[in-house]
């Protein structure tokens, strides 16, 4: 440790060890991260190794001792936020302190959302609150996420300033960056819940950041709204045609039906956040997120044919209400419909010739995936996680990956960012499918298992042989091998780790809108809370 931070730490036990006690080495941490930042232009959302490498370097840099990354990640991730909060409206913003901050003898009272301030003045809440309730700002004293959370995920707020003790925020940081969500830490200079103090100067110039470039981040409940929109019956005709036979009626039918619209979500999504949300006006993109729909419904009336599922969305099935020939007609139809729809938007004739290119071949590697599973159903094996990971990697990514690409060329992405967009969704199918297995591991024995795959792997001989026995009778592998070999946890591992690659992909894209939503999708997409 450097001499000086043995003579700061030693000077000021009651301080946080993680924080610098002397206000001079604070702020010479402080315009070195602003240095840095400003040589390098960090694109937000920043993941955690990105912070730490970052850290690391400037503390390396300065001659600081590496107790202090916790401070500097913190003052990094303020740092790469700091231009996008400015751009913040006040009234989108949310200001969150800490209950410890207030006078040992404060006659306050709780509710259910946090403290009531009685503005006695014996503390800085009062001012705090004050000033920036008069601003606009939205002001919680609480701890916990939950009411922060719920609130952000309800759009009614953009970005987070928050005060807290570095333990707290140590919490916290998981789940921030899980939802991509624009904010500001302000760290008290001492842990525990008494005696406590801030560096307001650093907090009031917070909360007065302000900018004449607006930022406003793409609001997924307001795009998923608009979406579900598009799929009303009355709407349906003015993209198809008129209905004009049995089996238009089917297909267009099964179309407006239950689904979550993941894919049309992830195309609308993705014009959005490169342009603004007025383009889900634009019909479109509106006719081009449809035909990822039908692709996709198209292929879950073949795919329930294929695995003899009788039901989809707590209904009968397409093939066992309508027949197994007029199913596969319907099915059919829908994909003309895809490619017709494309074939018809108003682009430009390369960026159409690109989508039309990528949703063919999403749609050949989707076969090839598929075929490779029904070809094990022919003769049921152990395969290896690898083999089992690539079927995912066929069967269920290139959806995605359809989907988010023509989102994109829409709004004139390069191929650069087509490239990294392709990455991302490699890996989210491939989590997808993971957490698929996860859930319905002891209900299906129909398909190539990651938990059956590393049972296997793991399995003595004896077990070995239990579980092809139990394959090749298409039946799940018995719980107490699954225990055994921890499948369920090593699982787990894969599922995380292939939810962090997506999101490594991302680190290389220079859009924060985008990278903000795509970071927003996963933690959607698995209800990562």
């Amino acid at each position: 440790m450097a001499e000086h931070d043995k003579q700061l730490d030693s000077a000021t036990p009651n301080c946080c060890k993680a924080i610098p006690a002397d206000a001079t080495v604070r702020g010479r941490l402080l315009e070195m991260v602003r240095l840095w930042c400003a040589k390098h232009e960090p694109v937000a959302p920043l993941t955690l190794n990105q912070l730490r490498n970052a850290a690391k370097e400037i503390l390396e840099i300065g001659l600081f001792s590496s107790e202090y990354d916790k401070y500097v990640i913190v003052l990094l991730n303020n740092q790469a936020w700091m231009q996008h909060i400015a751009g913040v409206a006040f009234n989108r913003r949310l200001l969150l302190l800490p209950r410890c901050l207030r006078d040992t003898d404060c006659p306050a009272e709780m509710d259910q959302f946090g403290l009531l301030c009685r503005h006695c003045g014996k503390c800085p809440i009062s001012g705090l609150q004050k000033k920036a309730e008069q601003l606009g700002y939205v002001v919680l004293v609480a701890e916990g996420s939950p009411i922060v959370m719920s609130l952000i995920r309800s759009g009614k707020v953009d970005a987070l300033i928050g005060v807290s003790c570095m333990n707290s925020l140590e919490e916290m940081f998981p789940i921030m960056t899980a939802s991509a969500v624009p904010g500001i830490a302000i760290p008290l200079f001492n842990d525990g819940c008494k005696n406590t103090s801030v560096d307001l100067e650093y907090l009031n110039s917070i909360i007065e950041l302000s900018s004449n470039q607006n930022f406003q981040l793409p609001d997924i409940n307001l795009i998923s709204r608009a979406v579900e929109h598009w799929f009303h019956h009355e709407n349906f005709e003015q993209v198809f045609g008129k209905v004009q036979s049995s089996t238009e009626h089917i297909a267009y039918r099964w179309m407006a039906e239950n689904g979550k619209r993941r894919r049309p979500v992830l195309t609308a999504a993705a014009a959005a956040a490169l342009l603004d949300n007025s383009i889900l006006e634009d019909k479109t993109l509106q006719k081009l997120a449809i035909a990822m729909e039908c692709f996709h419904k198209a292929s879950l009336i073949h795919d329930d044919i294929e695995d003899n599922d009788d039901m989809r969305y707590q209904q009968e099935s397409m093939h066992i209400r309508h027949g197994l020939a007029i199913a596969l007609n319907a099915g059919d139809l829908l994909l003309g419909e895809g490619y017709r729809l494309i074939a018809e938007c108003d682009l430009d004739p390369a960026c159409k010739n690109k989508i039309l290119l990528i949703a063919s071949q999403g749609h050949r590697m989707l076969c090839v995936g598929q075929g490779r599973e029904l070809y094990w159903r022919k003769s049921p094996c152990a395969l290896t996680v690898e083999q089992t990971i690539e079927i995912f990697r066929y069967k269920t990514s290139p959806a995605f990956n359809v989907a988010l690409q023509s989102g994109a060329l829409f709004a004139d992405a390069d191929d650069n960012l087509c490239q990294w967009l392709s990455q991302y969704c490699d890996h989210l199918g491939i989590a997808y499918q993971i957490q698929d297995d996860l859930e319905d591991q002891f209900d299906n024995g129909q398909s190539p298992s990651i938990l059956a795959a590393i049972a296997y792997e793991n399995a003595c001989d004896k077990n070995k042989a239990i579980i092809e026995s139990h394959l090749k009778s298409f039946s799940v592998v018995p719980a107490t091998i699954i225990a055994s070999t921890r499948a369920t946890d090593k699982a787990g591992d894969l599922l995380d780790y292939h939810k962090n690659m997506a999101i490594e992909a991302l680190s290389n894209l220079s859009d924060t809108r985008l990278k903000t939503l795509l970071r927003r999708m996963i933690a959607r997409v698995f209800d990562d809370d």
